[in-house]
């Protein structure tokens, strides 16, 4: 092989390597919020569809999805696989699960050859061939130590059947039929350090954050008929330490409705955000709002926010704290309802649920 020849593969591989990350990283919709990093990338390259027979109509149905997971940039390293039974119900949102193979050190630590990531869908988009679509997954458990268990959220995106099913009417029931597909999967992880947020949200100088938490859970609306729109009322959530991952305590927030003598814009002394960990350590921290803004990379999400501390309880804030200041960003969803949405679905005993996540990060002033 020349060198020209050489040089020229090397440039395609690389040109590949691109169009494979802005793939990945291209759509917005399929990127989770700032606050988590890709850490891995797999191949499918010998996925299985298994169709079933539908006694009813005749019909093949998707039953099962299954791939050998391999290294992205090595494509005869196996690192773990993926399944998905289909006859879990739709609603469920259940996309599956990613089996990773561990790393020695995690192997020796965990005492388990792999780790398991279950994910529930957050998003899809476009239609692939055979209805598959691209869709970004949350991770909803974690099973044993390893590459997995801090694993925060997967998509699959790229894939495509290697042959198109049979059209023809299936005639008896439970026959089976198996068809290849190719895919991408990228894996995401929570992050140590918070993300970078805009400058109405910086915490004052000299104060560092020591603690994050991974919160999920809904925000109600109400419709406020005096001013003709959907105002939050209360933000209730569980938190966790990543997604799916170990269950630590809640997060409450109730908001009062402004009054003729307060503004929109005015904060409420009296609209206290807690964050409540429950283990036999736990503590409880309390703010109120200081400021908010919308992220320039998710801005159809619950807006940022920065509290300001008000009280400190229980045993870890003597070790760390006073805590001072804590954030609510990384938000996903927490959207009221389309301007359509008006009276027509408001009463005094229903309003709106909108589900969101989000990632706490607490502060303090004290030397780390």
């Amino acid at each position: 092989m020349t060198m020209f020849a050489t040089g020229l593969t090397l440039l395609l591989l690389l040109l590949l390597a691109h169009q494979r990350e802005a793939l990945i990283i291209s759509s917005k919709l399929l990127t989770p919020p700032p606050g988590n990093s890709l850490a891995i990338r797999a191949l499918a390259l010998d996925g299985k569809l298994t169709y079933v027979c539908e006694k009813d109509g005749g019909e093949w149905v998707l039953a099962q999805k299954r791939a050998s997971l391999m290294d992205q940039t090595n494509h005869t390293k196996l690192i773990g696989y993926y399944t998905r039974n289909y006859a879990i119900p739709f609603s469920s949102r259940h996309m599956g699960e990613w089996t990773l193979i561990n790393s020695e050190g995690d192997e020796a630590e965990s005492g388990h050859l792999t780790s398991v990531v279950y994910g529930k869908m957050l998003v899809t988009k476009g239609r692939g061939q055979n209805k598959l679509r691209n869709f970004l997954a949350q991770a909803t458990l974690h099973r044993y130590e390893g590459a997995a268990r801090r694993v925060s959220y997967i998509a699959e995106i790229n894939t495509k059947t290697l042959a198109r099913p049979s059209m023809s009417k299936c005639k008896a029931n439970n026959n089976t039929m198996t068809v290849g597909y190719t895919s991408e999967y990228a894996f995401w992880t929570q992050d140590v350090l918070p993300p970078k947020v805009p400058k109405s949200l910086l915490v004052p100088s000299k104060h560092h954050n020591v603690e994050a938490f991974f919160a999920q859970g809904n925000v109600r609306f109400t419709y406020d008929h005096k001013m003709g729109s959907w105002r939050q009322r209360r933000v209730i959530a569980r938190l966790h330490d990543v997604p799916g991952g170990v269950r630590l305590g809640g997060f409450s927030y109730n908001i009062s409705l402004p009054t003729v003598a307060k503004s929109l814009s005015e904060k409420n002394s009296n609209d206290l955000a807690c964050i409540n960990i429950d283990n036999p350590n736990g503590f409880e921290v309390c703010g109120i709002l200081e400021s908010m803004a919308s992220s320039s990379a998710h801005q159809d999400s619950l807006s940022w926010s920065l509290f300001r501390v008000t009280s400190n309880n229980g045993f870890i804030t003597k070790i760390w704290g006073p805590f001072t200041y804590f954030h609510m960003v990384s938000t996903w969803g927490g959207l009221p309802p389309p301007a359509s949405y008006g009276p027509s679905v408001a009463t005094t005993s229903k309003g709106w649920k909108s589900y969101f996540t989000c990632i706490f990060w607490l502060y303090t002033s004290k030397e780390a």
